[in-house]
């Protein structure tokens, strides 16, 4: 992604930076919503199939990112 290693371990900004990369600029306003309950279930599940688009993997691995995520 082009960003500091050490970005990723402040709570807010890293989900922030996820937005912007996966969604596009000046979409980080979606950081917002994930902290939404039931909107950001939906927002997650979003972000991370966009995250194994990135990476060229599809619904199947989202599947297990999701049930095996230590492993993924």
């Amino acid at each position: 992604m082009g960003i500091e290693g050490w970005k990723a371990f402040i709570p807010v900004y890293d989900v922030y930076l996820m937005c912007e990369y996966l969604i596009g600029a000046h979409k980080g306003w979606m950081c917002v919503l994930t902290f939404i309950p039931i909107v950001g279930t939906i927002v997650t599940l979003y972000l991370y199939f966009k995250l194994c688009q990135s990476f060229g993997y599809g619904l199947m691995f989202l599947i297990g990112f999701l049930v095996l995520n230590p492993i993924f």
